[in-house]
């Protein structure tokens, strides 16, 4: 039988790949497991916030990461058909998908969340999107509108304020709310778009978006709908391993320990509430760091 790794990563996006790199770093051996590289990051318009980055797009930041993974030789095991069911837990080690290790770092992030109102799952593809990067391009001068209040949607704001002719933003605070105020302002200053005050109720439209019906009856004209109202934790193969809150993030420690000795957590995923690149990266190295370190001690 073949031995097992030091630390198996799961996930690729900014979390994991700072994992893999400081765990392979601290001389680990290490894959990452994966059905995408980049993870969420991939379709963010534009990251500012990175130190030493101009503001640029998010798979520019994704290509410096994954260049670095490998020149530290971290093994990118990425494929569609790579979809973790759960970690096993053998005799000293644990298995995912087909290998073994000693520690895991879960590092699934977290998918964008619904709004569960009527249309939206029957028109998207047909107008209603949660990626602006992806789909934004296909709405030049035309009218849009984004829902959601946070500083994703405030991206996709200033991103497609470029393309379509109108952007509406649609909030129940009837504000733009982020720690980044900069990015509101930017967002703010734009002559085409609008937030609205308001909650949509159903997403209009037969064989594409036509608008969408706000709380009051009153449908507000657009041909796009693009959905920031927030994230889903990834971490339903795993909720019956480790300790997840009400909300299924997982419930992580200081140095990124779970409730499972040998498993460690970081990014989007877990408890810890400030949900950025910098942050990802940060949460990544310790849990990477402290993986390793847990391995190693047991070879």
């Amino acid at each position: 039988m073949a031995k097992p790794y030091d630390v198996i990563v799961i996930g690729a996006g900014p979390a994991g790949l700072s994992a893999a790199i400081h765990a392979a770093r601290a001389g680990a051996e290490v894959p990452v497991v994966a059905q995408e590289l980049g993870g969420q990051l991939t379709t963010a318009p534009e990251v500012g916030n990175y130190p030493g980055f101009p503001p640029a797009p998010g798979y520019e930041l994704v290509d410096r990461m994954v260049e670095h993974a490998e020149t530290v030789g971290v093994e990118l095991n990425v494929k569609y058909s790579n979809r973790v069911e759960g970690i096993e837990l053998t005799d000293g080690t644990f298995r995912v998908l087909d290998e073994e290790c000693r520690a895991v770092v879960i590092a699934t992030g977290a998918r964008p969340k619904r709004l569960g109102v009527p249309g939206e799952r029957e028109l998207e593809g047909r107008g209603v999107s949660y990626c602006a990067i992806c789909d934004g391009p296909a709405f030049q001068n035309r009218i849009v509108a984004i829902v959601g209040s946070g500083t994703h949607a405030a991206n996709t704001a200033l991103f497609l304020s470029e393309i379509a002719e109108r952007v509406y933003v649609i909030t129940p605070d009837g504000k733009l709310e982020s720690p980044d105020r900069a990015l509101i302002e930017r967002v703010l200053s734009c002559r085409n778009v609008e937030v609205v005050h308001d909650e949509v109720r159903r997403i209009v439209g037969d064989e594409r978006v036509e608008g969408v019906e706000l709380s009051d009856g009153d449908i507000l004209p657009c041909e796009g709908v693009f959905i920031a109202a927030g994230k889903v934790p990834n971490s339903e193969p795993f909720r019956d391993l480790v300790e997840t809150d009400d909300r299924g993030y997982i419930v992580v420690d200081s140095e990124m320990r779970t409730s499972l000795e040998g498993v460690y957590s970081a990014g989007d995923v877990t408890t810890i509430p400030h949900r950025n690149v910098p942050s990802a990266v940060y949460q990544g190295s310790v849990a990477g760091i402290n993986a390793a370190e847990y391995a190693l001690k047991s070879r």
